[in-house]
C-alpha cells in the first residue's frame, strides 16, 4: 500500500523535512499559499527520489471554508 501524506508548507522547511524522515512516504503532496510555494523546491533538492506532484496553492490562506473547498475539488474523483 502507498502513503501519501499532505503537507501544508509554512515559511520553515524543517519541520517537513523531520516529518518526511520520519514518515517516509511514497509520495507527497504540499498545499501552500503562493508566498511559501518557493519551498517546494527546496524540499524536492532535499528528496529528489520523491515523485514530483504540483503543489497546491491558494490564493487566500486565510479563508479556511475556501482552502477546504480547493483541496476537496483537488482529490474527488473525476468519473
Amino acid at each position: 500500500m502507498k502513503k501519501t501524506v499532505i503537507y501544508s508548507v509554512g515559511k520553515s522547511i524543517n519541520p517537513i523535512i523531520y516529518s518526511i524522515n520520519h514518515l517516509k512516504p511514497d509520495e507527497v503532496i504540499f498545499y501552500c499559499s503562493s508566498e511559501t510555494a518557493h519551498i517546494v523546491s527546496q524540499i524536492y533538492q532535499e528528496f529528489p527520489e520523491l515523485p514530483y506532484k504540483k503543489a497546491i496553492i491558494t490564493n487566500n490562506i486565510d479563508n479556511i471554508y475556501e482552502n477546504m473547498n480547493l483541496l476537496n475539488n483537488e482529490f474527488k474523483v473525476k468519473t
